[in-house]
């Protein structure tokens, strides 16, 4: 019990004040949240329960101290209030039996969830969970804690909006995980700027997964979700969720990241599907950036950015090159220009026709030219016609104007500037590309790429779509890229690659004589899910590992199969 007192129950600090934590500055005697559970309840004998940090409509989020790990750890219990209560310093759970189904339907969909994002334990963007038990008559999920910071923090402590380029790193990897857990299946339909934080590496990370009744309203539970990140069909109590789903409340965090502020309520702009931009951010930010910004946040699923890797695809386009957009602001020079090259055109076939005496060489080399010529004047030509100007006022800040359910217009980007107010509308083909041959990245070491630091900024950027498991390509190296080497790239785009965790069958190492810690640690790593259990009379030191429960050193199991430790105890 010595242990337990020593620490600070909202911090998890060792404790050297008997009123006020030195290190949290937090009183020792604050009151925990009604209906948590109390402090230093212990649960599985191991887990330390702190204060509760937060609690939503799915349950509580605990502080919490590993015994056995001697780490934080944040705990996440089912608890919602609509459907249960518990009495004063009880830890069991009580229902009445109106709500006894509807609270165990939903137990079972928390335990599916967590069970399954446990698996999801090699993206580095998710929170790991790395225990699930039922008690007290819920349930309860384990895992590290992280010291993080709230996105939407984060951007009102950086100056209110963050530069394009530290948000693409913020929030590509994140994209990178969202991309994998939809393709095995689990939607998140919660992202936020409080769901996204930020960590002490200063990495990005996805946390606070519920289940789906949770994140929509008209459901028995109450709905959890942020104004502005939250789709349209999640304000639909029947509509199903889909990927789409999530790429608008990624995209919504992002443009807050961006711009400081959130796009109105999804169910206010079906009237008015406008998206402001403060004048001096959006000079800033690639024109490619707003239009995925702007195809994130359709209103309507159905003309809304339908995936993340078509999402990636859009935000990793390389950047507009300044002279293509002082070209849309100048029509008058490109027609001239254009004139005169048409000009220039028309002189050299003259010149071609009154030469007939010329030799062959200098008809070929003459021919040469000629075609050119006329594919630079047809390039001239396409590229005035595809970019529109036409005056427009309106008020001091940029309008993206996105399709409305009715129309098929293109997206509208409108300014008003001092000197000069304009509408643009961009197409695709405005945009200046540098092209490269993409390299071959197959069969060598992600964690060497990674750090080619250089390289990547000059050239590419190399990021991981989701771990296989391969029994020919060695742990950590890449099996498949996207776009193939040698096809042809944009320079500063993406290269999408599959990483190798190694063979789904892996060899049972022995850790018999290792501390509990050391063990753990060394199963985790070779992607074993592990716990243990107390056990009198073995011959090691007493806290070490004796065995294993139901298995033996050098059986073959499968990846992510639990392993119970056994740890030696006094009698």
């Amino acid at each position: 019990m010595s242990t337990l007192e020593q620490r600070c129950m909202n911090c998890m600090e060792p404790l050297f004040d008997d009123h006020v934590c030195l290190k949290c500055k937090h009183p020792v005697d604050t009151a925990q949240l009604p209906y948590a559970l109390p402090y230093r309840a212990i649960l599985q004998n191991r887990y330390i329960v702190g204060i509760a940090k937060k609690h939503g409509s799915q349950g509580f989020t605990y502080i919490g101290y590993d015994i056995i790990l001697k780490n934080k750890i944040a705990i996440r219990e089912y608890f919602p209030k609509s459907l249960c209560q518990r009495a004063g310093n009880e830890l069991n759970i009580l229902t009445n039996n109106s709500c006894a189904d509807a609270y165990n339907h939903y137990k079972k969909q928390f335990l599916s969830l967590s069970r399954t994002i446990a698996h999801m334990r090699d993206l580095s963007a998710v929170d790991h969970i790395y225990d699930i038990f039922e008690l007290n008559g819920t349930a309860y999920t384990i895992s590290d804690w992280d010291e993080q910071v709230s996105l939407r923090y984060f951007v009102e402590r950086s100056g209110g909006f963050l530069d394009w380029n530290l948000a693409r790193k913020l929030f590509m990897p994140v994209l990178s995980a969202l991309s994998t857990l939809h393709e095995k299946g689990i939607g998140h339909y919660g992202i936020s700027l409080d769901s996204l934080s930020i960590m002490e590496d200063g990495k990005m990370k996805l946390g606070d997964f519920c289940i789906e009744d949770v994140r929509r309203e008209g459901s028995r539970l109450p709905s959890d979700l942020v104004k502005g990140c939250a789709a349209l069909e999640q304000y639909n109590s029947i509509e199903a969720f889909s990927e789409s789903t999530d790429v608008y409340g990624f995209t919504a965090s992002l443009f807050f990241a961006l711009t400081g502020s959130l796009p109105e309520q999804a169910t206010k702009r079906k009237s008015d599907a406008r998206l402001l931009i403060p004048t001096t951010i959006l000079k800033e930010l690639p024109p490619h950036v707003v239009t995925s910004l702007a195809n994130g946040l359709q209103v309507y699923r159905k003309k809304r950015t339908s995936n993340f890797e078509r999402l990636r695809a859009e935000l990793s386009a390389s950047p507009i090159i300044t002279a293509v957009i002082e070209e849309t602001q100048n029509i008058p020079k490109i027609t001239e220009d254009k004139l005169k090259c048409k000009e220039k055109f028309n002189n050299m076939n003259k010149s071609v026709v009154n030469r007939r005496n010329l030799p062959i060489w200098a008809w070929i080399l003459i021919s040469v030219v000629t075609m050119i010529i006329a594919v630079v004047a047809a390039m001239v030509m396409f590229n005035a016609n595809d970019i529109l100007i036409s005056p427009e006022t309106v008020d001091s800040s940029f309008v993206v104007d996105m399709q409305s359910e009715e129309t098929n217009q293109d997206n509208v980007i409108s300014a008003d500037t001092a000197s000069d107010d304009t509408v643009f509308s961009l197409s695709s083909s405005a945009l200046t590309e540098v092209q490269i041959v993409t390299p071959n990245l197959v069969g060598k070491s992600y964690t060497v790429i990674k750090a080619s630091e250089v390289q990547q900024v000059l050239d590419y950027e190399v990021l991981s779509s989701r771990y296989v498991f391969s029994d020919q390509v060695p742990e950590g190296y890449v099996v498949t890229q996207i776009p193939k080497a040698g096809d042809l790239m944009i320079k500063g785009g993406s290269i999408v690659v599959e990483v190798s965790q190694g063979s789904y069958k892996r060899v049972l190492p022995d850790v018999r004589g290792m501390s509990f810690e050391q063990a753990f640690q060394r199963l985790k790593v070779q992607g074993f899910s592990v716990s243990g259990v107390f056990q009198s009379g073995a011959t090691e030191t007493s806290g070490s590992v004796s065995g294993y429960e139901n298995y033996q050193v050098g059986d073959i199991l499968s990846y992510g199969t639990h392993v119970v430790l056994i740890i030696s105890s006094e009698s």
